[in-house]
């Protein structure tokens, strides 16, 4: 697996668009409420103030606040490829 750090800048603005621009990716996110987590952005639930992921511990869809996001990493199915 790969992780591809986001800069998401220090306004709730720039938080937004990076999750907005993330929608149906698998992340690794840090929250203020929920600490760190994984799981799905789903394409569905986000306004202006909240979007919608599916926490895969079992927490399952969740409401966060962008203003509460600390950091966010997409995730990346890796498979090297062997050189002959």
């Amino acid at each position: 697996m790969r992780l591809e750090e986001i800069n998401l800048g220090q306004t709730e603005e720039s938080k937004k668009e990076a999750i907005q621009k993330s929608l149906g990716q698998k992340v690794i996110l840090n929250d203020w409420h929920n600490g760190w987590c994984h799981g799905s952005l789903l394409n569905k639930g986000y306004d202006n103030e909240v979007y919608q992921m599916k926490i895969e511990d079992g927490r399952g869809e969740r409401r966060l606040h962008y203003h509460d996001l600390i950091q966010l990493l997409i995730t990346e199915d890796y498979t090297p490829i062997n050189h002959l």
